[in-house]
């Protein structure tokens, strides 16, 4: 980066974050806010809803009460609705008993 890139966004009274929230649907924003603000202010202000979710900055878990810093992503994670190893077990028995009803070479009968 440059000095002078450097020296005006050192005299910004403002930083640029970004949030996520991939849920049901998926939203994503930028915000301006003012240094040294907290990740639970920057949601409050943004009248962003967090009870029961984690929150990250750049995939990194942090608490609330964690500041910001020119441009982050924070991030909301929502909870995980099956267990990815326990998804994936059952799919490897779902093939199995696939494959055992198909037969070897997977048209059917034994």
């Amino acid at each position: 980066m440059s000095l002078f890139k450097l020296f005006v966004r050192e005299q910004m009274k403002y930083q640029y974050v970004e949030v996520v929230y991939l849920g049901e649907e998926g939203t994503v924003f930028g915000v301006q806010c003012s240094p040294k603000i907290t990740v639970q202010q920057l949601l409050d202000d943004c009248g962003v809803s967090y009870q029961g979710l984690e929150i990250g900055i750049h995939q990194r878990l942090v608490s609330l009460s964690d500041t910001v810093k020119d441009g982050d992503r924070v991030e909301l994670y929502s909870p995980l609705q099956v267990d990815p190893k326990q998804k994936r077990r059952r799919l490897v028995e779902h093939r199995k008993r696939y494959k055992k009803h198909m037969g070897r070479d997977g048209e059917g009968g034994p």
